[in-house]
């Protein structure tokens, strides 16, 4: 638990970037080959205590083989409160080979939109995103992963655009409906 409250206070603090082991230029290709089996489609449901169900969806990400992830807040209805209960879901992978689980919220930034996850059983996953915070500028060419619009596994390249708020970034990629809380990566895989 230690591991995933620091994991989720580094989230909050800065973007998140993923790592490579090297600074050499990956190719999209290789960055999809490496970690398409760490991405996954969040599913919620939440049944409010008039018996109104509502529904949410986003992407997210494996941050370690315990099952430790991230995703967007907004796309698991972390206000519990609102809520009589909620069942949460992960599709991981790409829908050929997809597997779901179970998922625990283990804590949430609603200020920055970030929820740390852990999906259950399996107890360890086979592939996982690194995490490392490194300073990033305007025009930094740019790729995302996630599920957009209820299909499968989706690749989409953009640039940083610029810092619109002091924590937070402008991107031209076409983020559309479920890429929400997916991971960004740039030209070197990080």
């Amino acid at each position: 638990m230690a591991l995933a409250r620091a994991v989720f206070a580094l989230a909050v603090t800065w973007m998140l970037i993923v790592t490579a082991s090297a600074d050499s230029i990956v190719s999209t290709e290789d960055i999809y080959d490496r970690y398409k089996n760490a991405v996954f489609k969040v599913t919620a449901t939440g049944t409010m205590y008039n018996g109104t169900r509502q529904f949410a969806s986003g992407s997210g990400f494996l941050i370690d083989t315990a099952g430790f992830a991230l995703t967007a807040n907004h796309a698991v209805f972390s206000r519990k409160n609102n809520y009589k209960t909620i069942d949460i879901t992960a599709r991981l992978g790409p829908n050929a080979t997809a597997t779901t689980h179970d998922v625990e919220v283990i804590a949430v930034d609603e200020d920055h939109d970030v929820a740390l996850l852990r999906l259950k059983n399996p107890t360890s996953f086979a592939s996982a995103i690194p995490l490392e915070t490194s300073e990033v500028r305007t025009a930094t060419p740019i790729t995302v992963m996630g599920y957009p619009a209820d299909r499968d596994l989706s690749f989409l390249g953009g640039f940083l655009s610029n810092k619109a708020i002091a924590d937070r970034w402008q991107t031209d990629t076409p983020i559309d409906i479920g890429n929400s809380g997916g991971p960004m990566f740039d030209k070197y895989g990080k």
